[in-house]
């Protein structure tokens, strides 16, 4: 009696080791992405034009200056990662075409379908609306000069695979800049010092790490922001 429950003991011990383990995915583990609010069939993009296009924003009213420290010429293309509602696409227009091309990129359907009707409406044949992922643009390698990615790098939740991904679409010796938001603890405002993770070094640290080589940063006097140029390794 004493040897059979001593082999039931043993049964049991080895079941439960051998048992795999349920992954529980309560609400409370679910990882919240900064994307997330975009991705809803419901998403008011006008809502969002007039928080993007507000003339009190950093990006917007200096629009010109940044767009103009680009350097950009006729017959570039570039990709504007995070690309929003597109104010920045016909400034751009202007500098590539006739035969540059614009890829806008986006992660929010919504905003592809404004995209696509403004540059319509502005008379941009150039631009091409590109849906892009989590960690890709998904666009052909080697396809484009620069890739200019402004306000939407601290949206990135994986940039180690973005970063990856942009070296693979930038032609030998192609550009990376990005604009974002300068968190100076004790200085920001309260809005940048709650979202924002990463200061101007924390990006430099990232970005030269393994793809990419700092080359300036432009000085255009923006009041919350930094505007940082990187060389394709």
């Amino acid at each position: 009696m004493f040897r059979l429950t001593l082999s039931i003991f043993f049964i049991t011990i080895v079941s439960c080791a051998q048992t795999p383990k349920q992954d529980h995915h309560d609400t409370k583990d679910k990882v919240v992405s900064m994307n997330d609010k975009f991705m809803g069939d419901d998403l008011n993009v006008k809502l969002w034009q007039e928080r993007f296009e507000n003339r009190d924003r950093d990006v917007y009213k200096n629009r010109e200056k940044i767009v103009a420290s680009l350097d950009l010429k006729s017959g570039d293309h570039i990709a504007d990662v995070g690309a929003g509602t597109g104010f920045y696409l016909k400034l751009l227009h202007h500098k590539v075409a006739p035969t540059g091309k614009i890829y806008a990129v986006e992660l929010a359907p919504k905003f592809i379908e404004f995209i696509k009707a403004r540059s319509v409406a502005e008379n941009l044949p150039n631009v091409i609306a590109s849906k892009g992922g989590l960690d890709t643009t998904n666009l052909p390698s080697s396809s484009v000069d620069m890739v200019f990615v402004c306000d939407t790098y601290h949206h990135f939740d994986q940039p180690a695979q973005m970063l990856k991904d942009f070296f693979r679409i930038l032609k030998p010796g192609g550009e990376l800049v990005i604009v974002d938001f300068n968190l100076v603890p004790g200085k920001s405002r309260e809005w940048i010092l709650k979202h924002i993770k990463k200061t101007k070094e924390d990006y430099i640290s990232e970005i030269t790490n393994g793809f990419f080589k700092f080359s300036h940063e432009s000085k255009i006097n923006l009041d919350e922001n930094f505007m940082l140029h990187f060389k394709r390794n």
